[in-house]
């Protein structure tokens, strides 16, 4: 936040500010085209799930999968639960929108703890914040990854990308709110 005030005092119009994963962008991009953001899926890391602007000002994405270790098959990370000072359960991701990326990087924290019901519930009160919760779903029979994922958004314009950056027209799947 602090290094986008100094770009814009500066002059500068338009732009994107990445530091350790919380994006800070405004204005409008060189070619009029709208400002896009693909969020890495938590399981299958060539995947994207890519968003449109959603008229905030930054973004922010806690997860379980870039800061943990497996013990017997139990994943721990970083991201606590305050209630039992153990890592939480309920969500494997939980991106967050919001008018600054201190506010975007607390509130993707406090989603990924609260687990998606409350973190959705949430989000959709609060006017200016938008949320993304990725979390372990239920496999259907003719599914054998126990680690299948549901999508909960709290709002429209969210892709799928299949395989990473690749042409829409080729690749793109459409995922209902």
């Amino acid at each position: 936040d602090r290094a986008v005030a100094v770009l814009v005092a500066a002059g500068v119009e338009a732009g994107v500010v990445e530091a350790g994963g919380d994006i800070r962008y405004w204005g409008t991009k060189p070619n009029g085209a709208p400002w896009r953001f693909g969020v890495q899926h938590p399981r299958a890391a060539e995947q994207l799930i890519v968003v449109d602007d959603l008229g905030t000002a930054a973004l922010a994405t806690s997860g379980d999968y870039e800061q943990f270790y497996v013990i017997d098959g139990q994943r721990y990370h970083h991201l606590l639960d305050p209630s039992t000072g153990r890592p939480a359960v309920g969500a494997v991701s939980a991106t967050a929108w919001a008018a600054t990326a201190m506010d975007a990087d607390l509130l993707a924290t406090a989603f990924f703890v609260m687990g998606p019901e409350a973190a959705i519930s949430w989000a959709e009160a609060e006017p200016g914040v938008e949320a993304l919760v990725l979390h372990p779903g239920t496999p259907s029979d003719s599914d054998e990854n126990a680690n299948s994922l549901v999508l909960r958004v709290t709002f429209a314009g969210v892709t799928l990308l299949l395989g990473g950056d690749c042409p829409e027209d080729d690749c793109e799947e459409r995922l209902d709110p």
